[in-house]
């Protein structure tokens, strides 16, 4: 039979549908790994430091597959990111507790934390927000991070 004809050989069809979900799934945990360790620097840097116990604190975990959490596991962390509100219980104040720690590096050794600790308590503290910081600042570079890494994802395909 003689004519012109058009063959469609659909392998490389094939080998992309094979291909594209184990790339996909390396670009995301690209994206994941990534966004996290410039999160975690990004939040040392905004967290304030006193004797370095909250920046040493800061770390990311994994939640689940599709997630990172960027955090402090310090006492403290929440007390300083959302403030005290006064009239509220007073802050732990025992010797060793990073107020107590605080009280004798920026008062003086004479100083009782109990006295300081009852003053946060009736007058609350302000809150620092780092977390709240760190995120404004690094959710349009993570996200142009993660715009590459599809980029070049949907590139290599």
């Amino acid at each position: 039979m003689a004519g012109v004809g058009i063959t469609i050989d659909d392998r490389q069809v094939r080998k992309l549908l094979t291909l594209a979900p184990k790339k996909i799934q390396a670009a995301k945990m690209e994206i994941l790994h990534r966004g996290s360790i410039m999160t975690v620097a990004e939040m040392r840097i905004k967290a304030p430091v006193f004797d370095g116990e909250l920046r040493r604190n800061i770390r990311s975990k994994a939640q689940g597959m599709d997630t990172m959490t960027v955090f402090s596991d310090s006492k403290h962390a929440a007390a300083i990111e959302f403030g005290r509100k006064p009239g509220g219980k007073l802050p732990p104040f025992k010797e060793g507790t990073p107020l107590a720690k605080w009280v004798h590096t920026k008062m003086g050794a004479d100083v009782s934390p109990y006295i300081v600790a009852r003053s946060i308590s009736r007058k609350g503290t302000k809150a620092q927000h780092f977390a709240k910081k760190t995120y404004d600042t690094m959710k349009p570079a993570v996200n142009n991070m993660a715009n590459l890494v599809i980029a070049k994802t949907i590139k290599g395909l």
